[in-house]
């Protein structure tokens, strides 16, 4: 079987229909419906094996770690993106006065947890972007001595756009400030490691490049931050889940295993693992320099032939999201729908976002559709 049939096989979904919504959620993946398929019909058949299934878990963190070259000890499983920011923003010591640093570009569910630092005294900046980048040299501009960390997201959802998190970390340190990156966008597509860049705490859903679905993911933070972090959420070791307290002491994990309260979704955490498979199968390179190609076709394509992309020129810059502008986006995303092209529509724009699963082929008929498209380009960039 051939790579290209053996990913067809994989999505059985993008057999019939060119699925640009990998930045929404990637479709279902033979292996991870598998995966949870068995654990279910285990469950079903023989009984909970909770041994078993922290095992699985154990190996989901392994997994994780070696995808972004950390140690496993510094993995947890989380449920969202949203909910390791929230770690991240509410134990960090960041205290009435101090301020931290974020970006206009974000996510909701990302920009939430820090602006919500403010009802405690703190100060957020908002740095906002310029024609849908943001220049380092604008985010560092507001980093000082009381900046106990800057927030941000490695690909922007709305174009892509790709942060320089290295140079960012290298000033958030200097004035000890931890750098919190949501992935959500990038872990699975872009080689990322943690370490070489160093990154603080990095966060990510498991449901677009892992492959996995929603309502599981996985949370790194770094040993140099790990003990500063006042845990929100509390619950004990799961080793000693069943003892009887000693109430003078209380046993957490030495690990980021802290972070995880009470049972965790093993359903979620067995198609995660297949997921990571899928993904570390492939490799992480192969699949950056895939979706990279395409992107820069459909990109190229798309201005050549008139209409308004805000996504970056410059590859560096670039997360493998095609983002442009219509007069009524709404409108082209239902006339691509129906010539079995899936978009969607963001912030007033239509986004597109190839993976792994696509082809040219399928690029070239998505730049046609648009050409054939009746409606009228519209121009965004003041």
């Amino acid at each position: 079987m051939s790579f290209d049939d053996f990913i067809k096989a994989e999505f059985p979904l993008t057999k019939d229909i060119i699925y640009y919504e990998s930045a929404r959620i990637t479709p279902p993946s033979k292996s991870v419906h598998d995966a949870i398929r068995a654990f279910y019909d285990d469950l079903f058949k023989n009984g909970e094996d909770r041994d078993k299934y922290d095992m699985k878990a154990q190996e989901v963190r392994t997994k994780f770690a070696k995808l972004i070259n950390a140690d496993s000890g510094e993995t947890a499983i989380i449920r969202n993106t949203t909910e390791g920011i929230n770690i991240a923003s509410n134990g960090l010591a960041i205290n009435e006065g101090d301020n931290v640093v974020t970006t206009s570009m974000e996510h909701r569910n990302n920009i939430y947890p820090w602006l919500y630092l403010r009802t405690k005294g703190v100060e957020v900046r908002v740095v906002d972007h310029e024609n849908y980048t943001l220049p380092l040299e604008k985010v560092v501009s507001q980093i000082d001595d009381r900046t106990r960390a800057v927030g941000i997201s490695h690909v922007q959802f709305l174009n892509g756009y790709r942060s320089d998190l290295k140079e960012l970390a290298n000033e958030s340190h200097k004035v000890g400030a931890a750098l919190v990156v949501d992935a959500i966008q990038s872990v699975g597509k872009i080689p990322i490691d943690v370490k070489e860049i160093g990154v603080d705490i990095l966060s990510c859903g498991g449901h677009k490049g892992l492959f996995a679905g929603r309502g599981i993911g996985c949370l790194y933070c770094s040993r140099q931050v790990m003990d500063k972090i006042r845990l929100v959420v509390v619950a004990p070791d799961p080793e000693y889940r069943h003892d009887m307290q000693d109430l003078p002491s209380l046993q957490f994990p030495s690990s980021a295993k802290r972070f995880e309260a009470g049972s965790l979704n093993y359903a979620g955490i067995h198609g995660l693992s297949a997921g990571l498979d899928l993904v570390m199968g492939i490799g992480v390179e192969k699949i950056h320099e895939h979706n990279t190609e395409i992107a820069d076709y459909m990109q190229d394509n798309l201005e050549s032939s008139g209409f308004d992309v805000i996504t970056p020129r410059e590859r560096s810059q670039r997360g493998g999201i095609i983002t442009f502008s219509t007069d009524n986006p709404d409108e082209m995303v239902e006339y691509l729908k129906n010539k079995k092209i899936l978009a969607n529509v963001r912030n007033g724009f239509v986004r597109v976002s190839p993976h792994i699963y696509n082809t040219m082929e399928e690029a070239h008929e998505f730049i046609e559709a648009c050409k054939g498209y009746p409606g009228r380009k519209k121009s965004s960039i003041q």
